[in-house]
């Protein structure tokens, strides 16, 4: 930047270059969000991004502050490493994070010290593979040769935390 200085029959005076820098980093930003949806037990498809800003919304280049990421709402464990530390520009990246739990939304918290934290938008999340096979009903019944028993035997496919998992023959 340059600023030129006038006033009235005075010569303009400009002054040299001005370089602006940002300020010292006073928030995070999410600057690239988790997905809407994620699967039970894997890491996330898009890995969250988040940035290191000023008061006025500057980017700040700082290597080495540790951001974690913590479940805000919704409940069960995340995956992965939790605790990123900064590059040199002032951005942590959480390339191997999930979710294990039961199915539903959660949000997500992205701390660090005493900066403004940002929390992201709902992920729903879905029951992961298919891991174990339960007796759903049907159990114990008997019935002469050649005919139906009264209740159909089934069982019930659920994933690592119990989900139930369609679709699986």
């Amino acid at each position: 930047y340059t600023l030129t200085f006038a006033s009235g029959a005075f010569a303009t005076a400009p002054t040299a270059g001005i370089t602006i820098g940002a300020g010292a980093a006073t928030q995070l930003a999410l600057t690239v969000a988790p997905p809407a949806t994620a699967v039970n037990g894997e890491a996330f498809t898009t890995a969250p991004v988040v940035r290191l800003r000023d008061a006025a919304g500057n980017n700040v280049n700082q290597a080495g502050v540790a951001v974690t990421v913590s479940i805000a709402s919704g409940g069960g464990t995340l995956l992965g490493t939790t605790t990123v530390l900064t590059n040199v520009m002032g951005i942590a990246t959480f390339s191997d994070v999930g979710l294990l739990g039961t199915v539903g939304a959660r949000t997500l918290s992205f701390s660090a010290g005493a900066l403004t934290s940002a929390t992201s938008g709902s992920i729903t999340l879905l029951a992961g593979a298919a891991t174990t096979l339960a007796l759903n009903a049907g159990d114990g019944q008997t019935a002469a040769a050649a005919t139906a028993v009264a209740t159909p035997p089934s069982v019930l496919a659920t994933d690592v935390s119990g989900n139930p998992v369609a679709g699986v023959a």
